[in-house]
């Protein structure tokens, strides 16, 4: 298996960056490396199916990642979208390619199942792509996800209908029934564990300051919701979904985002090179024909359903056009129903290895129905800005001061720019500080200023300029690069120990620095003369004329080291 891992990814190290290089997608890329290492070209690698096992961990992750930006209500608002036009799409579908089937002499049940198995759409590359081009947040991408979670909804009744028609099924009421159950229950304790005890556990361990036990704790949240799902014979990815919708209105879904993305993408690379691998380069060859006739039925098929079912719903021309385009393909549920119906005696082998090569075909054409989705309404794109300015892929960050730590000198900076109406945003890695400003509606969330995507995922660039309230040096050194790196142009103000701490922070690109020393000690100063009986007119026109005459002498150093 480590043989394996290592030639996967020398694959993917070679052949996605030349893809993405000639103007290809990272999935045709991810897909062309597991065709060229899998077992029908070099035969490097030739444990398939078990890959393929671990792969499908990417889809679990990808989904718990956009359960964290899907907000509960939010959810609620698309359910239109999901037991409407999710709903009418698997039904419908399913009925017309079970009648094509049964009219080119397959077995009734064999119909059935192939009918329903095609009806799915690929979860993985459709987000994936969404996701690659900024458009889930989209009126098609919604629309599209929408389908797609209820298709993932579906594949449990799905399962329970192969198992139902097999030939030896028996007591199918009884199963069926416990298997709701048990699907309820699996549910319900998702719930119940997400709201009242996944919170206050990370609480706990965001306190102890150990990030690696944190990134521990969202890994196994993924796992384990979705390890829950699958042994009650649910989707591992639905479960993980309902895991991060629950965590969506914390205070660190950000940093768990942050944690949690370089596992999604590692992972959903490897499924899409276990899909390559899959594909039967001697079986394409001898059987193209045939092949290439499913496949085109197929997307003709879920076309014509889709879009009819997007205008329907009130979807224009265009949103509905990418919509149809994006969703055409089969799924990688399709391997599940169809490995099942097999092991039941619904298909034969012959069946069986054809299908999952239409599915495999029907994906690698994915992208390229992206493209030319694109292309046929470039003209007629409705509604993108709008579209745009409902992203919930961060906080509202729009002419917002970030604020880069939130202990009493940050505090005081949100409570001046609330009492002058100006916008803000702050990170803090305390989470006793964080949940206090949530108690109290601050826009105050947990996450470590240091690391560039935790700020990209709180949107950053579109902050007006950021202050660095910190007050350990390496912190504030290592919270200045991250704002260089991911918004280089933002003005940052921080704050400094003494004059030669804010000569160092002018010289990493700070704009504005305020030393402690100096301020605290006139504040100091001030007081004395107060209490000494001198005026206060006079008291300050003397701490005024030290503060311009110490600020101009650092500005002058500053210059110098600047000429030099």
């Amino acid at each position: 298996m480590l043989i394996d891992i290592l030639f996967l990814l020398l694959a993917a190290v070679v052949i996605v960056p030349i893809c993405q290089r000639i103007g290809l997608s990272s999935v045709l890329g991810y897909l062309a490396a597991g065709l060229i290492v899998g077992p029908h070209i070099l035969a490097m690698v030739q444990n398939v199916e078990e890959m393929l096992h671990i792969a499908e961990l990417g889809v679990v992750f990808l989904l718990f990642v956009i359960g964290l930006e899907l907000k509960p209500q939010r959810l609620w608002n698309m359910r239109h979208l999901v037991f409407g036009i999710g709903l009418l799409q698997v039904i419908l579908t399913g009925i017309v390619i079970t009648v094509i089937a049964y009219g080119i002499g397959i077995d009734t049940r064999a119909s059935i199942v192939i009918g329903f198995g095609l009806a799915l759409s690929s979860t993985a590359f459709v987000l994936q792509l969404l996701t690659e081009r900024g458009s889930l947040q989209t009126k098609e991408g919604q629309m599209s996800f929408g389908v797609l979670l209820f298709q993932d909804i579906a594949v449990v009744p799905l399962l329970l209908m192969v198992s139902a028609l097999a030939p030896q099924s028996e007591n199918v009421s009884k199963d069926v029934s416990l298997g709701l159950m048990l699907g309820l229950g699996a549910l319900l304790s998702v719930i119940l564990i997400g709201r009242y005890a996944v919170k206050p556990m990370l609480r706990h361990i965001a306190a102890s300051g150990n990030h690696e036990v944190f990134t521990a704790t969202a890994v196994l949240l993924v796992i384990g919701t979705g390890w829950l799902m699958d042994a009650v014979g649910l989707s591992m990815a639905l479960g993980a979904f309902l895991a991060g919708v629950l965590l969506s209105g914390s205070e660190f879904r950000h940093q768990i985002t942050a944690d949690v993305e370089h596992f999604r993408g590692l992972l959903l690379g490897l499924f899409f090179m276990s899909v390559g691998m899959s594909i039967d380069i001697t079986l394409l060859s001898d059987d193209w024909l045939r092949i290439i006739v499913i496949v085109l039925i197929l997307l003709s098929i879920k076309m014509l359903i889709i879009y009819p079912l997007a205008r329907l719903f009130r979807a224009k021309h265009a949103t509905a056009l990418r919509a149809t385009f994006y969703l055409a393909q089969s799924g990688e549920f399709g391997f599940v129903i169809f490995a099942l119906a097999s092991r039941e005696g619904l298909l034969t082998g012959e069946q069986h290895s054809v299908l999952l090569l239409a599915i495999v075909v029907s994906m690698i054409v994915t992208p390229l129905l992206f493209n030319l989705a694109q292309r046929l309404t470039q003209k007629n794109i409705d509604d993108t800005l709008e579209d745009k300015m409902h992203a919930h892929h961060a906080p509202q960050t729009k002419d917002t001061v970030l604020i880069a730590g939130f202990g009493r000198f940050g505090e005081q900076v949100a409570k001046v720019l609330e009492a002058g109406g100006i916008p803000y945003i702050a990170i803090d890695n305390n989470p006793v500080v964080v949940q206090k400003a949530h108690d109290q509606a601050r826009p105050v969330y947990f996450g470590d200023v240091s690391r560039p995507n935790v700020l990209k995922l709180l949107g950053a660039k579109n902050s007006i300029l950021a202050v660095i309230t910190l007050d350990q040096p390496l912190a504030v050194e290592r919270a200045i690069t991250a704002i260089h790196t991911e918004c280089p142009r933002l003005p940052i103000f921080a704050r400094a120990r003494d004059d030669v701490d804010s000569k160092h922070l002018h010289e990493m690109g700070v704009e504005t620095t305020i030393p402690e020393t100096l301020e605290s000690s006139l504040q100091l100063a001030a007081t004395v003369l107060f209490r000494l009986g001198v005026e206060k007119t006079n008291v300050m026109e003397v701490v005024n004329e030290f503060r311009d005459e110490d600020y101009l002498r650092m500005r002058e150093q500053i210059d110098l080291e600047e000429q030099k």
